[in-house]
């Protein structure tokens, strides 16, 4: 799915791409079950951290 999210292997800018005038906040969604899925709880819980 390259196509569409071009800079994927690098990321997004959160920061810039957030500072528009017209957006009042912008939140994040972590999912380290998706991140680190091959590990307990304990270790999903210090990715977040």
């Amino acid at each position: 799915m390259p196509e569409k999210n071009p800079g994927y292997p690098v990321g997004t800018d959160f920061i810039s791409n957030n500072q528009v005038a017209e957006i009042d906040f912008a939140t994040i969604h972590l999912y380290p079950e998706t991140w680190v899925s091959s590990t307990d709880e304990t270790a999903q819980d210090a990715f977040v951290d």
